[in-house]
């Protein structure tokens, strides 16, 4: 039997090599907290923030996996980075062109009201005004309008064609937002809203639970201004703004979260380009088809071949240039 007691005296080669083989394990794991150590620092100093770092750390630790995991994360970090950065000037780009082309909208728009507002005569009418004539008689109106024997282009008639299927979607658009702007301030809001109407209007003995009237709101508006509805209204009001603006209102309105007083000033906004596209097109239509000039079928008014009141050679004075004008062949032209 062995003795458990007895030791084995390790002969000088033997010893040699043990004490080698620690020394060199020590080495080892000195290097490798060492580097832990090292990489622990930089991640609480927050070199996190830059995996570069990192993988060069892991890398120079021998952890060739992990430092090949974090290079991969510091070229998607810059891949993200770069196209945040091109989403964001794209962005800026498209709102500050919208907002240019508004203001140029509004600008416009504004003038015309103003030159409305004014009264503002036009040219040709003071000139027949200055050689003694009323543009209101038969003398005048042959003076402004001398080929009244031309009948509509084609591409009047298109345009009125166009403008007069175009005009009942743009009155129910009006009717709609009218109706949508009654019901904004009684309905239901937040992510619940249109189960809230649901459950007050068609589930038995769901009045109890929710406000009726309240919940019938709701129920009007949602069909009122459905998705679908929402999605015509922004087709029918193109041209009348940005279709960067257009898509911005069919997101607030089919966003159930969008609180009251914002969707009321976004209805607010649909309703005044409404009736601005409306009353542009009507105005269009007339101009095409009204007074003497053109009749209502598209057809030119039948007015004498020659002006009764304005004699061929006839001088005046041009009442914005100061300069003579003499009436030849049917209209006022400078005189020679």
């Amino acid at each position: 039997m062995a003795n458990p007691f007895e030791t084995q005296v390790l002969n000088p080669l033997q010893a040699l090599l043990y004490g080698q083989q620690s020394y060199d394990s020590g080495v080892k794991r000195s290097q490798e907290n060492a580097k832990r150590s090292a990489l622990a620092n930089l991640l609480q100093g927050g070199g996190a923030s830059d995996p570069n770092a990192v993988a060069n750390t892991l890398l120079s630790s021998g952890d060739t996996s992990g430092a090949a995991t974090y290079a991969n994360l510091a070229q998607t970090i810059e891949q993200r980075k770069a196209q945040a950065e091109r989403d964001a000037r794209d962005f800026k780009f498209r709102q500050d062109e919208a907002q240019r082309t508004q203001r140029n909208a509004d600008r416009s728009y504004g003038l015309q009201a103003e030159a409305l507002k004014r009264g503002d005569v036009p040219a040709q009418v003071r000139i027949v005004q200055a050689a003694g004539l009323d543009p209101a008689s038969p003398e005048g109106r042959k003076a402004l309008f001398p080929r009244t024997d031309t009948p509509l282009s084609a591409t009047d008639k298109k345009y009125i064609t166009s403008a007069e299927d175009e005009l009942p979607n743009i009155q129910g658009t009006i009717d709609a937002l009218t109706l949508a702007k009654d019901l904004n301030t009684k309905t239901f809001t937040g992510l619940t809203a249109g189960a809230r109407g649901y459950l007050g209007t068609a589930v038995p003995g769901g009045s109890y639970l929710v406000d009726k009237d309240a919940a019938m709101a709701t129920s009007e508006f949602g069909k009122v201004m459905s998705g679908e509805a929402i999605k015509t209204m922004a087709d029918t009001l193109k041209g009348a703004t940005t279709d960067f603006e257009l898509k911005k209102f069919e997101t607030m309105l089919a966003d159930p979260t969008t609180p009251p007083e914002i969707r009321g000033r976004v209805i607010d906004r649909m309703f005044t380009l409404a009736q601005r596209q409306k009353a542009i097109k009507e105005r269009r239509v007339n101009d095409l088809r009204g007074g003497d000039y053109f009749k209502p079928q598209g057809q030119a008014a039948s007015q004498p071949a020659q002006p009764g009141g304005i004699a061929e050679g006839a001088t005046a004075t041009n009442p914005q240039t100061g300069a003579k004008i003499m009436f030849r062949n049917g209209q006022w032209v400078p005189a020679q």
